[in-house]
């Protein structure tokens, strides 16, 4: 039907069949022969199942300051928001991403500060 969400996937590893795929027809191996050993031609399968969906997808920040390790990226998210990440000397410090809210004027953004690459 026209505009029913059929499936929110939120938490990790959810997931969701919208359509089942078709049985695939008889090949090479279940049609060789002594006299024919690649037939060169195939049996038709069944069809699946075929329909249209509109996706959307949510985000989880507006910006994402992504870079090097040691970059500075935790130290810009915490001048630029209250967030506190931990801020340290040593590479790959940030481990699980951050994420910090930013107001600037009547703007208001989230920012994530994701781990180096």
């Amino acid at each position: 039907k026209a505009g029913n969400v059929l499936a929110d996937l939120v938490g990790q590893g959810t997931s969701f069949v919208a359509a089942t795929g078709g049985r695939g027809g008889l090949g090479n191996a279940a049609l060789s022969s002594a006299r024919r050993k690649a037939p060169g031609f195939a049996l038709l399968g069944e069809p699946g199942d075929a329909g249209d969906l509109l996706l959307e997808l949510k985000t989880v920040a507006d910006v994402a300051l992504v870079g090097y390790p040691s970059a500075g990226k935790s130290s810009l998210i915490s001048v630029l928001s209250a967030a506190r990440p931990k801020i340290a000397d040593y590479p790959f410090t940030t481990l699980v991403p951050n994420l910090g809210v930013v107001t600037a004027g009547e703007t208001v953004f989230t920012v994530a500060d994701v781990p180096g690459l």
